[in-house]
């Protein structure tokens, strides 16, 4: 998960690759609050347990939304991206009041509560665990941010994907994999060396991200890298659009990147 901030009416677009139609965006921020409650899942080892995982955060309204709260938009006319370089930090942490996560296939639910003292949310009081299918709900109370609720479902695991090795800058990238119902596809591409990262995401019955050279050039550097992959079924809050509930499933292949 990711991010972005500024205030204007409307956007500002500038060319950042000397007319090759990748730009950069300022401004247009949202409006009031935003925020997320993240699920993931993870395996401890090849065989060891599953390990069950939430974040969240909530924060005034960024550009593009919880997908870009610390970069900038980036990117061309047909994909939707996020560059970070480490410059632009997260907007302070605010409340939502209580939050209540359920698990309505298994009949389980626990809350969480903010802690004025750390401005950030406690320990779920319940342990939740979910698989895929399984319906999820998030109700926020309400506080700085405004309450809501959201629900969807966890997703399928990611199978079928592809993130070709070496990536040649000049030639571009693409990455495939098999759509699988859910409602986004987010790619992290992390530079060779540095710290910059570039996210670019898609619907998941999209089933591929094509990465133009003019997107990477000047931005990733070549060098060996790590690769985050991330299926989302975004439920979008009732009462709130700007805050989700995204239960995600997550690949992390290694690759070389080459000039």
């Amino acid at each position: 998960m990711i991010g972005c901030g500024g205030h204007s009416a409307s956007p500002v677009v500038v060319d950042a690759n000397g007319g090759s139609g990748v730009t950069h965006v300022d401004g247009a921020i949202l409006p009031g609050y935003q925020g997320f409650v993240n699920l993931q899942t993870a395996t401890s080892g090849s065989d060891g347990p599953i390990l069950y995982a939430y974040g969240t955060y909530f924060m005034p309204g960024t550009n593009d939304g919880v997908f870009c709260y610390t970069g900038s938009v980036y990117g061309t006319a047909d994909l939707d991206c996020c560059l970070m370089n480490g410059t632009i930090a997260a907007p302070a942490q605010v409340s939502a009041g209580q939050l209540t996560l359920t698990n309505n296939t298994q009949g389980v639910s626990g809350t969480m509560d903010w802690n004025a003292g750390e401005d950030s949310y406690g320990e779920l009081s319940t342990e939740l665990v979910f698989t895929t299918g399984d319906s999820l709900t998030v109700t926020a109370a309400g506080d700085t941010a405004p309450a809501f609720t959201a629900t969807t479902t966890f997703p399928k695991p990611i199978e079928g994907l592809v993130t070709p090795s070496p990536l040649s800058l000049a030639a571009g990238w693409t990455v495939t994999w098999t759509p699988a119902g859910a409602t986004t596809m987010e790619v992290y591409l992390s530079s060779g060396v540095g710290e910059t990262q570039l996210a670019c995401r898609t619907a998941d019955s999209v089933g591929k991200i094509v990465f133009p050279p003019a997107l990477l050039a000047g931005v990733i550097e070549a060098g060996d890298s790590t690769v985050l992959v991330e299926r989302k079924n975004i439920g979008v809050g009732s009462g709130n659009p700007a805050s989700v509930l995204e239960p995600e499933v997550s690949a992390t292949p290694s690759i070389t990147i080459v000039p």
